[in-house]
């Protein structure tokens, strides 16, 4: 039976503008935001974006929480699902969950090792580089960061 969560047992709340939360305070620089916060609220706390809140989870023990019972507490499903259907996949990886998902991650792993990547690294450089190299031309893209928590009570 799920229990409706009391005021009291959510993490703090990061108190924003109305309507638009802390929209601005994120788009103006966001890793200064979110380290701000966790410094003042710890590893869990809350915001407010356009009237959507997000729970923000950060800090070793977050990375912990999240290597260890990731895959029990959390889903990408509502954030990556619309993204796997506009490419026509049922294999894509960050909206899969629950034995698919490992299977697939166990596939993909050697792939991914650092012997793998290791004799590739200067081409890798030479991608990221010029790929960097382009982004003062380009007009600058504003985002906002999405968490996504499913919690069974």
């Amino acid at each position: 039976m799920a229990v409706a969560l009391r005021e009291k047992q959510l993490p703090p709340f990061v108190s924003g503008l109305p309507f638009i939360g802390n929209a601005l305070s994120l788009r103006s620089d966001m890793t200064a935001f979110l380290v701000r916060n966790y410094h003042q609220h710890g590893s869990v706390f809350r915001i407010r974006v356009l009237n959507q809140e997000y729970f923000i989870l950060g800090g070793i023990d977050a990375n912990r929480l999240l290597s260890k019972e990731g895959n029990t507490l959390f889903t990408g499903e509502g954030v990556f699902g619309g993204f796997a259907e506009q490419c026509d996949s049922d294999n894509f990886l960050p909206a899969m969950e629950g034995e698919t998902h490992r299977h697939l991650r166990k596939i993909l792993r050697p792939g991914y090792s650092k012997e793998a990547v290791a004799p590739h690294l200067q081409q890798l450089l030479d991608i990221t580089t010029g790929h960097i190299d382009t982004w003062s031309k380009a007009p600058r893209v504003g985002y906002i960061p999405v968490t996504y928590k499913r919690v069974s009570i």
